[in-house]
């Protein structure tokens, strides 16, 4: 009997789940494309990245599932509920819903910052749902109607979204406020301050970078 297809957010829950897919990617940052995984996606996506779209490829797609297998096997997307891996999980839900996937998924949420403890699994099959919601939110960047199959984190990861995209939000004014501290040590406060965002010290570094060179 083949064992259930799962996807994990990044390499990081290897030893949880050695034989989870990982999802190598920052949707939170950067631009997007509306059909998922297609060259031009690959295309906007590695240059992003600074990588060749060979490299991007192997990496982020190769790590995942085959096509087929994301239509008909039993499928378990475990993501944390930080907007991070939100928005990751927005993707693949709505790159189901372009492949043609019918079948429900288990979406498995967990606490990152509590050991990956598990806060609670649901059933999910509205494809068709999260592909307008993942076309409104990452490429008109607009926030979506409500939705009664949206879940809480899913909306705040939404509403955090489209405030990283602001020129003024409350990370900047957190950058702002610690003009005195260095790159290195502005980055460890928020990491430290974060349990929303789930930012890597990467982002919160270019961030960090992009505000102190616009407010000069």
């Amino acid at each position: 009997m083949t064992a259930p297809l799962c996807i994990i957010p990044g390499d990081a829950l290897k030893d949880i789940y050695p034989d989870g897919a990982p999802m190598r990617e920052t949707m939170i940052a950067g631009p997007s494309d509306s059909e998922i995984f297609s060259p031009a996606f690959v295309k906007v996506r590695a240059h992003y990245h600074n990588e060749s779209e060979a490299e991007y490829a192997d990496k982020v797609i190769g790590a995942l599932p085959k096509k087929d297998k994301l239509i008909s096997e039993e499928l378990t997307l475990v993501f944390g509920f930080e907007a991070f891996c939100q928005i990751n999980l927005l993707t693949l839900l709505a790159y189901l819903a372009q492949l043609g996937r019918e079948l429900p998924v288990t979406i498995k949420l967990i606490d990152e910052f509590k050991g990956n403890s598990e806060l609670r699994s649901f059933a999910f099959s509205a494809f068709k749902n999260t592909e307008h919601w993942y076309q409104t939110l990452l490429i008109e960047k607009k926030a979506f109607r409500s939705d009664p199959l949206l879940w809480p984190e899913m909306k705040k990861a939404a509403a955090l979204y489209l405030l990283l995209l602001e020129e003024q939000n409350e990370i900047t004014d957190i950058i702002d406020e610690n003009a005195a501290l260095s790159e290195n040590a502005l980055v460890r406060l928020l990491l430290t301050w974060d349990k929303d965002y789930g930012l890597s010290d990467e982002l919160f570094l270019a961030l960090i970078r992009k505000r102190r060179t616009a407010t000069k």
